[in-house]
């Protein structure tokens, strides 16, 4: 097992904001917020601390519970052989934030989406482009725990970037 003299993936990286992919039969860490594969040899506590303050500095005072949720929705995306998102689940998260963004906006509360936007989305899909095309909108989170997740997401996003704006001025 670690007679190998590999660096084998440990529970605790979760508190740097990595999990791990198998890639090929080899462990990987991978980032739970910008999916990105390191390499294996990367897997030193150093060099994962190093990857959440270098790219995602806003995020290194989050405890582990916050990575850990973020590790379970990257856990629920389905992945191709090179560990990437595939671009049909791609856009669907990216709808799902879309769409939660105009509730957000509109000031809507987020149960509207699971019992009103969604179901007229496949219903207008469904008539241009056909019963199959609606059946790809199931794909499309809209539980109502998603959305609020998903506002209170936008929102931590919208205050980490004024946070940093704020201090490029100080």
């Amino acid at each position: 097992m670690a007679s190998s003299g590999k660096k084998m993936h440990s529970e605790s990286y979760i508190k740097f904001g990595l999990t791990s992919i198998n890639k090929q039969g080899k462990d990987s860490p991978q980032c739970v917020i910008g999916q990105k594969v390191l390499s294996e040899g990367s897997m030193k506590p150093s060099l994962l601390k190093r990857h959440l303050s270098s790219c995602h500095p806003e995020l290194s005072d989050k405890d582990q519970s916050y990575f850990e949720r973020k590790a379970l929705v990257l856990k629920r995306i389905r992945f191709d052989h090179t560990g990437q998102v595939h671009d049909q689940n791609g856009a669907s998260l990216r709808a799902s934030y879309m769409v939660t963004l105009r509730v957000a906006q509109n000031k809507d509360p987020h149960t509207i989406v699971e019992t009103f936007v969604s179901p007229c989305c496949k219903d207008i899909v469904s008539c241009f482009f056909g019963e199959n095309a609606a059946q790809k909108l199931n794909t499309l989170p809209s539980l109502n725990d998603t959305v609020h997740r998903r506002i209170c997401d936008l929102s931590e996003d919208i205050c980490n970037k004024l946070l940093r704006k704020s201090r490029k001025l100080l």
